[in-house]
């Protein structure tokens, strides 16, 4: 059978060549996708339900931190306390958190069951230690009252029966079995982890999710095998949030509650002993009110200065004076200059004497006239002037005196004066000291105990603010397995896996396969193909004619060599089968063992004929032998394809 190949064929559409590349690799296909299907379906089928249990809760906006705070002042917009709900999630998702649970669910002990047997159905009860390690037991029920305990794992060693009602301890697991139902099972198995390493598996497996970004919804959810895991996790997590939570603000206002009591006694103690300072200062300074009490002294030191100054003005005019009457022989004259000073002016006393002085000087004038100096009229009268006289000059000597005491008086307050005036700053600024301090410290003490209050307040209100919209509970059916899902995902994931396999077969497969890869790597066309049997190879006329066109195309010289890219003896029948046809040109045969005839013979100028196997000759070894022939300085006149069936020489051109 042989299949002639008249010329260059039209190159194939994308499909097809993937139609052709999956029949091809057909079984590679079909073996993938049933052991991926085989699995998915497994899985699907044979895994245990996974069991959701979920509760809602709503976290209400703590009370505001108003007052003496962290979150006061101006840093208050920066929410230096963290957003409140991220602190709520933080609390879910401790260490604390996931410990208690692991306590209280005895999540270190794993029970292993048949399926649809759970906790509920084997125990009464059923506890751990935190010392527990990793260690397998087998428990088997040996009537229906009476349980064996073996350690199996990490070595096999007998514990002991016990009867069902009653506590088993065993490896740090306390356990209450249950008396054995008629259907329940007759042997289970129970291994312990240690504690440390399940805390962080459940931390991370309690889920936790915020509804909405403007909504303080959360949902807490976990899954287990066990239903009544799962519910039991669930409520356990609810409980000891409100308890961690209530606890941890619960003290965090009382901390804060004792701290402001204590800072409002120590600033009211402060404050006593601040305002006992102001009054002590009041005493012993006198001073009430500084600026007015301050103006008023400065007044009056004015004023004392001025009357210092006219009393010292009057006392050197009255001096000056009083020296003049000492020298005055007349006294009229004497006494006419002293009484013009003002303050005599004012006196009536003092005119009327001056009156009386000037009178009897008259008289006495008039008198010595007509009568002697010893005349009894003339005498009497100067003795009444001398009696005047005198008087005046009593009256002005103790005026003098009364005027020196005046100014000395006044130069003693002017001092006294000079001396409180300059005292008064040191003393306004010590008063201003004190009563400021006791005016922040009545502030303080004011804050401070309005702080106390709207802390009081904020700790009533605390434990009210976290609501529980949905209690744990189940989901109406499991979670996992989704069989019409798992099967989908497992069609898709199979399908995807049969393509990749065949691609990657078809990668890994370096054989030719088709006649596009043949003229691809060889660049020459090809002349005919042909059925290997052991009689040889049936070749028609048809296919002698094309072999010998095509070496009178390439210049054959009289030398045709015949080499094949797979060795063995293909070139010889190829030659054998061609000279039973009448076939006059010289050929040669060459094996790939021996390509450097076939390369030398077309550095000659002769002509190459390339006999590729279908299905065993490799893309490499074809490409290279094409490289060898060009770089000597020929060129392959065609290509002779031979198959083992004339099903595969078909595939060539499918």
């Amino acid at each position: 059978m042989s299949v002639a190949y008249g010329g260059n064929e039209p190159p194939q559409d994308f499909v097809a060549e993937w139609l052709r590349l999956i029949r091809r690799r057909a079984p590679w296909a079909v073996a993938v996708f049933s052991a991926i299907m085989a699995l998915a379906a497994a899985v699907v089928f044979l895994s245990r339900p996974v069991y959701s249990a979920e509760a809602r809760l709503s976290l209400g906006e703590p009370p505001p931190m108003s007052g003496v705070s962290p979150n006061a002042g101006i840093f208050s917009f920066l929410q230096l306390g963290g957003d409140p709900f991220s602190n709520d999630l933080e609390l879910l998702g401790s260490r604390s958190l996931a410990e208690a649970l692991v306590r209280d669910v005895a999540l270190h002990v794993r029970v292993d069951a048949p399926r649809d047997f759970h906790r509920d159905s084997l125990f009464t009860a059923l506890s751990a230690e935190d010392s527990t390690v990793k260690e397998t037991f087998s428990v088997t029920w040996t009537d229906a009252t009476t349980v064996s305990v073996r350690r199996t794992s990490p070595s096999d060693s007998v514990i002991g029966s016990f009867q069902t009602g009653t506590s088993a301890h065993f490896g740090g697991v306390r356990a209450t079995f249950r008396a054995r139902e008629p259907w329940g099972p007759e042997e289970i198995d129970i291994s312990t982890l240690p504690f440390g390493e399940v805390v962080p598996r459940v931390s991370s497996g309690l889920s936790l999710t915020r509804t909405r970004r403007e909504a303080n919804v959360l949902v807490i959810s976990y899954a287990h095998t066990d239903p009544g895991v799962a519910v039991a996790v669930v409520e356990g997590a609810v409980a000891h949030f409100l308890a961690m939570r209530a606890e941890l603000m619960e003290r965090e206002s009382a901390e804060t509650v004792d701290s402001l009591r204590s800072v409002a006694r120590a600033t009211e103690v402060e404050l006593l002993e601040a305002e006992a300072a102001v009054e002590e200062l009041q005493r012993s300074t006198g001073m009430i009110v500084p600026d007015v009490q301050s103006e008023a002294l400065i007044q009056r030191y004015e004023e004392s200065v001025g009357a210092l100054e006219t009393a010292r003005a009057e006392f050197e005019a009255l001096e000056v004076r009083l020296a003049r009457v000492q020298q005055a022989t007349d006294p009229i004259e004497a006494w006419t200059t002293l009484v013009a000073h003002p303050r005599f002016l004012e006196n009536q006393t003092v005119g009327e004497m001056l009156g009386r002085l000037t009178e009897l000087q008259a008289e006495l004038t008039a008198l010595t006239a007509m009568r002697t100096p010893a005349s009894r009229d003339v005498q009497t009268l100067q003795a009444q002037i001398g009696q005047l006289d005198g008087a005046l000059r009593t009256i002005a000597t103790e005026f003098l005196g009364a005027l020196s005491g005046q100014v000395a008086d006044l130069e003693l307050r002017v001092a006294a004066m000079d001396s409180t005036l300059s005292g008064i700053p040191a003393q306004v600024l010590e008063l201003g000291r004190r009563q400021r301090t006791a005016r922040l410290l009545a502030e303080l003490l004011i804050i401070t105990e309005q702080r106390l209050r709207q802390e009081e307040i904020r700790q009533a209100l605390t434990f009210s603010n976290v609501q529980v919209i949905d209690p744990p509970a189940l989901w109406y059916r499991p979670i996992w397995p989704r069989k019409k899902l798992g099967l989908a995902v497992g069609f898709l994931l199979a399908t995807g896996c049969a393509v990749l396999a065949v691609v990657v077969v078809e990668k890994a497969d370096g054989r030719i396969h088709s006649e596009r890869d043949v003229r691809a790597l060889t660049g020459a066309p090809i002349l005919f193909g042909a059925v290997r049997s052991k009689s040889g190879l049936l070749l028609t006329e048809q296919d002698a004619a094309a072999f010998g066109h095509a070496v009178e195309r390439a210049g054959a010289k009289g030398v045709v060599t015949v080499a094949s890219v797979s060795g063995g003896t293909d070139p010889g029948v190829v030659i054998e089968a061609l000279t039973g046809l009448g076939v006059t040109l010289e050929m040669h045969d060459a094996s790939l063992d021996a390509f450097g005839a076939a390369v030398g013979a077309a550095a000659r100028g002769g002509v190459v004929v390339l006999v590729i196997r279908a299905g065993h000759s490799t893309r490499s070894h074809t490409a290279r032998a094409a490289r060898l022939i060009e770089e000597a300085g020929g060129r392959v006149a065609g290509t002779i394809v031979l198959a083992d069936s004339g099903a595969r020489l078909e595939s060539l051109w499918a």
